[in-house]
């Protein structure tokens, strides 16, 4: 059975959709049987994962509205391993309407479980909100990669995600976990990053910290500049070279 993980947080500007296109194809080069699943109606992360001839209602609003079933709305991308269940503006009208009811957020969940034994990984997008499609991603997973920036706004950011993966545990009974806290955009060198978690507020989540972080970096950018992920246009950068390290410390820590 698939690990399904959300890529989580309240901040905007985190690199979510980034490093889901990313870490999706990482896992897919290291020959992952991997799901990418764009669960945000600005669909950034489908216009970035190199999907193959994207079609007109092969996508998430279709599948929430009954219009097609989970099987018919996955497509294919430029890598083998890797398909993508992509979002459109569309989706965030149909969100609105399902939001009316809280069990509705446990839909992406029940569809996920006809899917499930085909995959090694199915890797989400969530919005940067707490809205309807933001807890419908992480209730569909069982576990969250928080994307947080390494700054002094970090413990609240994470703060406001616990909240979340809170109301979801108590509300849906999902047992969401967290698979590790990624820092996104990072300004710091190596040495500096690992001396920012030896800080004795950060005691109690040092240890749930990926040691790999993504730097603020130019090939980070082309994955929206290309509208490809980096192991594709690149796979020498610094970009790809970070994401396949980060794929790499995920499957080693699930094993």
């Amino acid at each position: 059975m698939s690990k399904v993980i959300t890529i989580a947080g309240q901040k905007d500007k985190t690199g979510k959709s980034v490093t889901t296109v990313n870490l999706a194809a990482s896992l897919a080069l290291l020959e992952k049987k991997t799901l990418l699943i764009d669960c945000d109606s600005q669909a950034n992360a489908t216009a970035w994962s190199g999907v193959l001839d994207p079609e007109v209602n092969l996508d998430l609003g279709s599948l929430f509205s009954g219009k097609k079933g989970i099987k018919d709305v996955i497509q294919k991308t430029d890598l083998d391993f890797m398909h993508v269940l992509s979002s459109n503006i569309n989706l965030y009208n149909t969100g609105l309407k399902l939001s009316k009811s809280i069990e509705n957020q446990k839909m992406l969940r029940i569809f996920l479980n006809d899917i499930k034994d085909d995959y090694d990984y199915i890797i989400i997008d969530s919005p940067s909100s707490s809205d309807f499609l933001a807890l419908t991603a992480m209730t569909a997973s069982d576990w969250i990669i928080g994307s947080l920036h390494c700054d002094s706004d970090f413990m609240e950011d994470l703060g406001e995600l616990l909240k979340m993966i809170k109301f979801i545990r108590k509300n849906h009974e999902v047992p969401l976990k967290f698979a590790g806290i990624l820092i996104n955009r990072c300004t710091l060198t190596a040495e500096k990053f690992r001396s920012f978690f030896d800080k004795k507020e950060f005691e109690s989540v040092k240890n749930i910290v990926f040691e790999t972080f993504i730097p603020e970096n130019k090939s980070v950018h082309q994955t929206t500049e290309f509208s490809k992920p980096a192991v594709l246009f690149d796979a020498k950068s610094i970009a790809a070279t970070k994401y396949l390290q980060l794929a790499q410390e995920l499957i080693n820590g699930f094993n």
